[in-house]
């Protein structure tokens, strides 16, 4: 005897005689139907990820399947392009014919890179001396210098980050900073986007790229604003692409990853690091192609496995790395600050 009988027979055995039909009943084929729909969107989004990867990032760079730039207008206007890619991307425009708006802070600097445009490639500039932590009232300086260029492509690069990765409550002169970022990350994008968009559209066309980052798209603890503004960028840039899509105008996020720049901290470029200008060459191949893009093919792998993460595994794994970096980077500086005293 296994165990109580019921109908002569043991309960184990009856368990053992259940299958899904018993349990599930009519249920059964909408799960078949159900789990095999599942399967052809996961392949149909696999598929298209991979498409979209090879046409962003072999077909585009052979072929030239991107924009043709200098189609869109006769300017382009870069914020934050005395550094790192911001000066990239206005070297690399003008590279492909168009005149630049230079819009920064550090009045020798844009002396610098306009002087290095105009005489590598024949090109115009136009220098705006602008700090983007001033707020709401520089904007209507900045039309002012350049509402009468036919400006084709804008480029909003501009960008602060932390100095050190911090807890959010536990900033160097916290509100000051927060406010920073914000203005310069967010608004800036935001007002630059809003003043420029209305003449596009009376052209019908216009090509917006907003630098954002993986960090947007990703959550990076110790680095929280920071990563806040920049998944406000990506969505806006997303659903400004669909709102001026009709209008001929290409709204394109683009969210890198380690680019070897002084804001990242690193100089030394590697396989997931690449150089300003191999990272721009290959990011402004993907115009066009991709609304969301990481801008270079190692970002878009990385991209793809820390998105697959669960999140919040990702979280605790973001949280340690960040944290061991601020130690890490701190003693660095005390370090520094010993030898020279």
């Amino acid at each position: 005897m296994i165990g109580p009988l019921v109908d002569d027979k043991p309960l184990t055995k009856m368990a053992l005689d259940f299958d899904l039909k018993y349990f599930l009943g009519d249920l059964s084929p909408v799960i078949l139907w159900f789990g095999a729909i599942s399967a052809v969107i996961v392949t149909v989004n696999v598929f298209c990820r991979l498409w979209l990867f090879a046409k962003a990032f072999i077909l585009s760079p052979i072929f030239g399947l991107g924009v043709k730039f200098d189609h869109y207008g006769k300017w382009a206007v870069v914020t934050g392009c005395t550094d790192g890619i911001g000066k990239e991307f206005a070297l690399q425009l003008a590279k492909r014919g168009l005149d630049i708006v230079l819009i920064s802070r550090s009045p020798d600097k844009l002396a610098d890179v306009s002087l290095e445009i105009e005489s590598t490639y024949k090109v115009k500039t136009k220098t705006v001396v602008a700090d983007f932590t001033r707020g709401v009232d520089l904007y209507d300086e900045i039309k002012q210098q350049i509402k009468d260029l036919n400006i084709g492509v804008l480029v909003n690069n501009v960008g602060m980050s932390y100095r050190l990765p911090s807890r959010f409550a536990e900033l160097d002169d916290g509100q000051n900073n927060l406010k920073n970022i914000i203005d310069c990350n967010l608004l800036s994008t935001t007002l630059m986007c809003n003043m420029l968009l209305p003449g596009m559209v009376e052209r019908g066309k216009g090509i917006v790229i907003n630098n954002a980052s993986l960090s947007g798209l990703v959550p990076v603890p110790m680095l929280t604003m920071y990563g806040a503004t920049k998944t406000a960028m990506d969505y806006m840039s997303k659903c400004l692409q669909e709102e001026y899509r009709s209008k001929g105008i290409i709204v394109q996020s683009l969210c890198p990853a380690f680019v070897a720049t002084k804001l990242s901290g690193l100089r030394r470029t590697s396989l997931f690091v690449p150089s300003t200008t191999r990272f721009v060459q290959a990011a402004l191949c993907t115009v066009g192609i991709e609304t969301t893009t990481n801008g270079y093919w190692a970002h878009s792998l990385q991209a793809f496995l820390m998105l697959s993460i669960p999140e919040c595994i990702m979280l605790r794994l973001t949280h340690f790395v960040m944290e061991k970096a601020g130690i890490a980077e701190r003693k660095r500086l005390e370090r520094k600050k010993q030898k020279s005293t």
